[in-house]
């Protein structure tokens, strides 16, 4: 076994590798929210929902 992979080595390799998926998952996130309604004509309505209920 390579000396490279023994110890906290290891442990390093699969922290780096989650945080990369995870980093990776929320850029998905932020561009399919961002695929949405660009006009915000969703957001105004509900605004005018919220302040219609007072």
């Amino acid at each position: 076994m390579p000396k490279f992979l023994s110890g906290y080595s290891n442990i390093l390799l699969a922290i780096i590798a989650l945080l990369l998926v995870s980093i990776w998952q929320q850029l998905k996130e932020i561009n399919e929210r961002g695929k949405g309604d660009m006009s915000g004509e969703r957001e105004k309505k509900r605004n005018a929902e919220f302040r219609g209920r007072k």
